[in-house]
């Protein structure tokens, strides 16, 4: 399982919340504090963290959403070889 972020910067109050609780995946812009997100896909070794960091989020700027990992189709003709 992966984790897909996104924020919304319309949203952010720039609190810092979400820098405090995982600054490797947040950050804070130098002009007006708003939320940077410095990925967008998280490991799912980090899920208690990231969702503890969306809960304590005031403005409800940060969206977690999991996606399962994708498995690569396999045609007949790649197996015919085999």
């Amino acid at each position: 399982m992966r984790l897909f972020l996104s924020t919304d910067t319309g949203k952010c109050c720039s609190s810092g919340q979400c820098v405090a609780a995982l600054p490797e995946i947040f950050d804070q812009d130098d002009t007006d504090g708003r939320v940077v997100l410095l990925v967008e896909h998280a490991p799912s070794a980090l899920s208690r963290e990231l969702y503890e960091a969306v809960d304590c989020c005031p403005a409800g700027a940060i969206t977690v959403r999991e996606e399962a990992e994708s498995i690569p189709e396999v045609t007949r003709e790649e197996t015919r070889g085999q």
